[in-house]
């Protein structure tokens, strides 16, 4: 099986893109392409290590070592991000607020220092105070000030679950207080303008945890593609050991193998002639003419007819084997596994070339 080149794959990139589509994130793609390194696992941050950190980051406070006390504060901040039940926490999140506060106003940015320090009053409720043998008189004062002049403005928050995800496992918080999640898997509510946290978890997932910013009169929406621990590893050996299945083999365990560690994700594959599309509910082999143009109307078709069907995930299934539903024919060669994401603001595609087994990625989104 011959690669498929980069140029090739920025075809299917231009041809989607028209149709209304835009490249997902590289985490979305990782493992598929064997020629993009994996980087070492993302794994759930220990309380232990994030308190090491904050000691540190203190350490290089009191020295005056800002270089290395904002190096450290971004190294907090990823290990914050996946931290396991941070209601449990709420100290550590509070000394890093506190010390990002600190670091703004090294800067000489007291609107940022006012930012977090709002957060860290919500985040640690009305009791919430400073010591005073560890910060600066300054910081003190303006957070009485922000305590005393909350925002009275408001926007909205929306997060949207993707399918797949069980209601009753999926925990949503902001500013670490739990939230309802509605049945059709949305949480909606009412913040003060200014930073918030929010906090995504379910079972057999990552933890997600995000600052981010509430614009007055707006709603600010979060789709959430969550990812299993050591996803790109799981994508990787799913690939390798399907690289010389023909599409119209993959049985229906192959699927939901794959499913199971991509929840709520639109993923298509091309393989020669053939063209397999997965979303969370069905399955549809077709091929496609070699006007790319046409091949990304069907594939947008394709899942416009999906919103609009109820149908089960095994809809275009018969006896574990997959059943093509489309006519017409496209030239590509080797696989391409695209991720549909509904993100609104996402990465550009980096430049994708295949390897020695055909087998190349490349990522968009709705």
């Amino acid at each position: 099986m011959e690669t498929l080149d980069t140029q090739k794959v920025g075809g299917f990139y231009a041809a989607l893109e028209k149709e209304g589509h835009k490249p997902a994130a590289l985490d979305y793609r990782l493992g598929c392409d064997g020629n993009l390194l994996l980087p070492a696992p993302v794994k759930v941050s220990a309380p232990e290590d994030i308190r090491s950190n904050l000691l540190k980051a203190r350490s290089y406070y009191e020295d005056l070592n800002t270089e290395a006390l904002n190096e450290t504060l971004r190294e907090l901040q990823g290990q914050l991000q996946t931290l396991a039940n941070p209601y449990l926490f709420n100290d550590l999140l509070g000394s890093y607020l506190l010390l990002r506060s600190e670091s703004a106003l090294i800067q000489e940015d007291k609107k940022e220092a006012q930012k977090y320090l709002s957060l860290y009053g919500r985040i640690l409720g009305p009791d919430a105070k400073i010591n005073a043998a560890l910060y600066t008189p300054t910081l003190r004062e303006i957070f009485s000030q922000v305590r005393q002049q909350p925002s009275t403005e408001q926007g909205v928050l929306r997060v949207r679950l993707p399918p797949g995800i069980s209601l009753k496992s999926a925990r949503v918080a902001v500013d670490l207080v739990a939230q309802m999640v509605q049945d059709n898997g949305v949480m909606e509510i009412s913040l003060p303008s200014g930073l918030h946290t929010l906090t995504l978890q379910a079972e057999n997932i990552l933890p997600s945890n995000r600052f981010l910013e509430i614009k007055p009169d707006q709603v600010t929406e979060i789709p959430w593609y969550p990812q299993p621990e050591n996803a790109a590893l799981k994508r990787k050996q799913w690939r390798e050991l399907h690289s010389g299945t023909p599409l119209k083999e993959l049985s229906a365990v192959s699927i939901a193998m794959f499913r199971k560690f991509q929840p709520g994700v639109h993923v298509l594959l091309i393989q020669d002639k053939t063209s397999l599309l997965l979303t969370p509910k069905k399955a549809h082999v077709f091929t496609a003419s070699e006007n790319k143009a046409q091949w990304a109307k069907r594939v947008k078709q394709l899942l416009s007819q999906g919103k609009k069907e109820d149908e089960p995930a095994t809809a275009s299934l018969s006896t574990g084997i997959l059943m093509g539903v489309g006519a017409a024919a496209i030239v590509t060669l080797g696989v391409v596994i695209y991720m549909l994401s509904d993100e609104s603001t996402v990465d550009p595609p980096e430049p994708i070339v295949g390897d020695d087994t055909g087998l190349a990625t490349c990522c968009v989104g709705d």
